[in-house]
């Protein structure tokens, strides 16, 4: 599934959320939610897409969890919205002790 493109959500994880309501596939769930910031991603030839976030080095972000997960075009699905979820990733920020 390589040169397509797609979406990251950012927020915090949630309950899966089964997006077959949508036209998608039930296995497809958003897991992120409430979603607090989306950002374009462009996938290359290999489905590969990179994406530099920037978080201010500051004492209040140690501990903070944010949750990122796709959403990509995927025309080969046969679905009335030809996209596919990937898995949820939580990251807790940390700091130096």
């Amino acid at each position: 599934m390589g040169n397509t493109a797609g979406v990251l959500h950012l927020g915090t994880r949630a309950a899966p959320l089964s997006l077959g309501f949508l036209g998608m596939r039930p296995s497809c769930t958003l897991d992120v939610s409430p979603i607090a910031l989306e950002l374009p991603l462009s996938l290359d030839a290999t489905g590969a897409a990179r994406l530099a976030i920037v978080v201010p080095s500051v004492a209040s972000n140690i501990g903070v969890r944010l949750a990122t997960q796709a959403t990509v075009l995927d025309p080969g699905v046969n679905t009335p919205i030809p996209a596919v979820q990937s898995n949820a990733l939580e990251t807790v920020l940390g700091g130096l002790r």
